[in-house]
């Protein structure tokens, strides 16, 4: 069992450095995108409609991704004051009741998003040849992403008795 958790922490590490990656890319992208819009719009007085299109497809993605990164790196909001100030042992018991709940509410975002991309089956953006579904595409694979991390931080608590926030 020690072994499996080893194993799915060093995939945890690499999801999150890819999700680190693909962020910073998409930061890049969204601001070369702005950035030729910007020129193309004051040097021959015309738009590019669909570089919106495109921006809102990346930011949505960027964002839920973000999630991903955020939560493995524990930096979600939380009361950290009231955990300091709890012994140990309650603060492992505060530990596992989030990240169980956590698990429950991303199952129920994986569930969600695949019931909305039912609707946007047959919906595509005015300016590219793109379905809107991605858009909720995006919210279930972050929500996998999420399952995964928080199954991984909940067997590490569970094998390592003193392990606390990993």
């Amino acid at each position: 069992m020690y072994m499996l958790i080893k194993r799915m922490q060093k995939l945890n590490i690499k999801i999150t450095q890819a999700v680190s990656i693909v962020m910073c890319l998409s930061v890049a992208i969204m601001a070369s995108l702005i950035i030729l819009s910007v020129c193309v719009r004051n040097i021959l007085g015309f738009s590019f409609q669909w570089i919106v299109d495109v921006n809102r497809l990346i930011f949505i993605w960027m964002a839920f991704l973000g999630i991903v990164y955020v939560n493995e790196k524990d930096m979600m909001i939380r009361f950290e004051i009231v955990d300091n100030a709890l012994s140990p042992a309650l603060r492992r018991i505060i530990t596992i009741v989030r990240h169980l709940s956590s698990l429950f509410l991303f199952l129920v975002m994986v569930r969600a998003g695949l019931l909305v991309s039912n609707f946007a089956k047959d919906q595509v953006f005015s300016t590219i040849p793109v379905s809107t579904k991605w858009l909720y595409f995006a919210v279930i694979a972050a929500g996998i992403l999420l399952v995964y991390q928080t199954t991984v931080k909940i067997l590490v608590l569970f094998a390592h008795p003193h392990a606390e926030n990993q």
